[in-house]
């Protein structure tokens, strides 16, 4: 007499399943390791004429050598195109310059620490990204979501730029980070926690403040109109915009003192023609 055996359906569909997932998670693997290949690549690109925006890493360089020169007090970064000036000028906090400086204080001065910390923040983006996709959606939506943001094409080009941006896309991402969060589970500490990020990439750089406006929703989707008569909402509201007001009212002076500005009160920050023509602005600097 022979037994014959029958495979559950059950059993079939667990175990395509567990072949998914398994794939699923090799293949984010692989967008991780490939985007984070990606942006260490870029840590050894020089700073030279060729780069489509080299007056300002290289503003970046002058004022990472000068806090390692002339110290190291964050408030009074200092640029070389000084004139008869002290050199202090006006900019978002520089605080990718000045940790560079306290490398330089510890390694000896290289360039390339500006590039390391660029990277750094881009891959502490890329893979907060990715939490929140994880927690947000499918797993299959969360492979698409993280691919799409490991290979942006903008994001790898800044990603080891001595500029601010890396900085503060890793800040907005930190936002959203709290965000969900908090929407999620409604605790405070998640909320202060988001107000806290915003005031960074405000910080960072002034376009992140934007992104207070998902805090502002998030607190209006929770309590409605009480958000306003919140004390928690309130609190959170003052720990992402004061400092990023203090900070800018602050660097202000230097421009009306010495004239010296990295694009904040030396240019117009309004939408015009001007914009979009010539056509040749948009290739960029």
């Amino acid at each position: 007499m022979q037994t014959v055996l029958v495979a559950h359906p059950g059993s079939n569909i667990a175990r395509r399943a567990a072949r998914l997932r398994r794939r699923i998670a090799i293949a984010t693997f692989l967008i991780a390791i490939t985007g984070g290949a990606l942006r260490v690549m870029t840590v050894t690109r020089p700073l030279n004429h060729q780069l489509a925006n080299s007056w300002r890493e290289a503003d970046y360089v002058q004022i990472a050598r000068n806090f390692d020169r002339e110290g190291l007090n964050i408030l009074y970064p200092r640029i070389d195109w000084r004139g008869e000036t002290p050199g202090f000028v006006e900019m978002e906090l520089p605080l990718t310059p000045w940790l560079a400086a306290a490398g330089y204080r510890v390694f000896g001065y290289h360039e390339q620490f500006l590039r390391v910390l660029s990277a750094a923040f881009s891959l502490f983006g890329m893979l907060l990204f990715y939490a929140i996709a994880r927690d947000a959606l499918s797993r299959v939506g969360a492979l698409i979501a993280f691919a799409a943001f490991a290979f942006n094409p903008l994001l790898v080009r800044l990603s080891g730029a001595m500029q601010p941006e890396p900085l503060m896309i890793a800040c907005i991402v930190l936002t959203a980070y709290h965000v969900f969060r908090f929407d999620r589970k409604g605790r405070a500490k998640s909320l202060l926690l988001a107000a806290a990020a915003t005031a960074l990439a405000g910080l960072a750089k002034a376009p992140g403040v934007y992104v207070g406006a998902i805090l502002a929703y998030a607190c209006l989707r929770r309590f409605g109109w009480r958000a306003f008569v919140k004390p928690i909402v309130w609190l959170s509201a003052a720990i992402a915009i004061l400092p990023v007001f203090l900070w800018y009212d602050w660097a202000a002076h230097f421009w009306r003192d010495y004239g010296n500005s990295l694009g904040l009160s030396n240019e117009s920050h309004w939408i015009t023609w001007r914009l979009l023509w010539p056509p040749s602005f948009l290739r960029g600097n």
